[in-house]
Formats: C-alpha cells, sequence, structure tokens
C-alpha cells in the first residue's frame, strides 16, 4: 500500500500534468467543439468545459471525503459514486495526453 507522501506526491504530479495540458491551449483551442454531448440537441464540449467539470468533481470529491472523515458518513457514498469522473472527460483526456486507459 503506498504512503501518504506517494499518495499526494502521485496527486500532485497529476495535477500539473493537467494543468500543463490546460494551460498549453491556445484560447481558440479552449473554446473549440471536442467531445459531443450525451445530451440529444446540446453543443459540444469544449476544452474548457472539460476543465470545469474536473475543477468541480474535485471540489465535491473534497468535501464529500472531509464529511466522510468527520464521521458524517450518511449518503457520502452513495454521493461519491456520482462524482467519479465520467467517461466522456477520460475519453477526452485519454485522446489529448494519454490520462486513464479505458478498460
Amino acid at each position: 500500500m503506498p504512503t501518504r507522501a506517494e499518495i499526494l506526491d502521485t496527486l500532485a504530479a497529476s495535477q500539473m500534468q493537467v494543468m500543463a495540458f490546460f494551460q498549453g491551449l491556445s484560447p481558440e483551442d479552449l473554446e473549440r467543439p471536442a467531445t459531443a454531448s450525451d445530451v440529444p440537441g446540446e453543443a459540444p464540449w469544449r476544452a474548457k468545459d472539460h476543465l470545469a467539470h474536473l475543477v468541480k468533481s474535485e471540489r465535491n470529491i473534497q468535501q464529500l471525503l472531509c464529511r466522510a472523515l468527520a464521521g458524517e458518513t450518511r449518503n457520502v457514498l452513495l454521493r461519491l459514486q456520482y462524482l467519479v469522473i465520467g467517461a466522456k472527460v477520460r475519453r477526452f483526456l485519454a485522446r489529448r495526453v494519454g490520462f486513464w486507459r479505458e478498460g
């Protein structure tokens, strides 16, 4: 089992990699359609939409984990399953920077 320090190092490296990817995009790249929406008739997701989704999911997961660590386990596990990064984001990042292998 990894140590706390190893986990923190892995998370920091991953965050740096994701941020470097998005910071490397031009304003046009951030606005360009990247992934078809799963909702019929909705606009495709742009890179900036994927980043916003990642940020919101990260904040929600942090809040739920803090609540779980504080002993507030009611509905925390149920809510966590809905905050796992969706297939759409995994596909986007896998295609763009080799993150999250499918399978």
